[in-house]
């Protein structure tokens, strides 16, 4: 038995539809941050925040634009790559990735660039590799006749972890906001493991296709 995480794409109408009371919640967290304590990055994405809820106090409730792109961290607009895919689960915007590698199998993955929002999940994702590994070498030592006392155990972690990752529905989009239909969605975070920050993953199945 070969413990797998398959993640399929949801369906969403909508790109982004965030609750002003939400939004203004989050800034009102944030607003003893000064400029100067914040990375670039976040200051972008405090600029948009702002720029949200003054459009949904005007009575607009659905952004359909990326103002600025705060999530492109610029350090020479002349050569800065834009990003190809984003990340959503439940019309929030996870991160985004290049998606720069292609498999011999045809699956794509690169190095994934979180938004403020990932770390909602972000135990969800960190805590699945360990999870996966513990579930996988149970059943491989089982499978040579060999007693697992916790092997049960790790199973059923296995298929908790797995059904909480399901339920997030996680898919991909252009930088237009466009869905991106796709068999398989899955997120690898060893940043703990390795203690680097930089040691995100998305992943995604091929062919991908844009939704019509």
């Amino acid at each position: 038995m070969l413990c797998e995480t398959h993640q399929t794409a949801g369906r969403l109408e909508e790109v982004v539809d965030t609750s002003f009371e939400k939004i203004a919640q989050h800034l009102a967290s944030t607003s003893e941050t000064t400029a100067a304590d914040m990375r670039p990055t976040q200051q972008r994405y405090q600029e948009t925040m702002e720029k949200l809820v003054e459009a949904q106090q005007a009575g607009v409730h659905q952004v359909t634009a990326w103002p600025d792109r705060w999530w492109i961290e610029r350090d020479n607009d002349d050569t800065a790559v834009e990003p190809k895919y984003l990340l959503f689960t439940n019309r929030k915007l996870l991160g985004h990735s290049l998606l720069e590698r292609t498999g011999s199998d045809g699956r794509k993955s690169g190095r994934f660039e979180p938004s403020l929002e990932y770390f909602d999940y972000a135990d969800i994702f960190a805590a699945a590799p360990q999870v996966e590994n513990d579930c996988m070498e149970a059943n491989a030592r089982e499978a040579y006749g060999l007693p697992d006392d916790n092997g049960g155990e790790y199973r059923n972690k296995f298929q908790e972890l797995s059904d909480r990752i399901e339920a997030l529905e996680l898919y991909i989009a252009d930088a237009s906001g466009q869905k991106i239909e796709t068999s398989e969605v899955r997120i690898e975070d060893l940043s703990s493991h390795y203690d680097d920050e930089s040691e995100r993953w998305l992943h995604v199945s091929s062919p991908i296709e844009v939704s019509r």
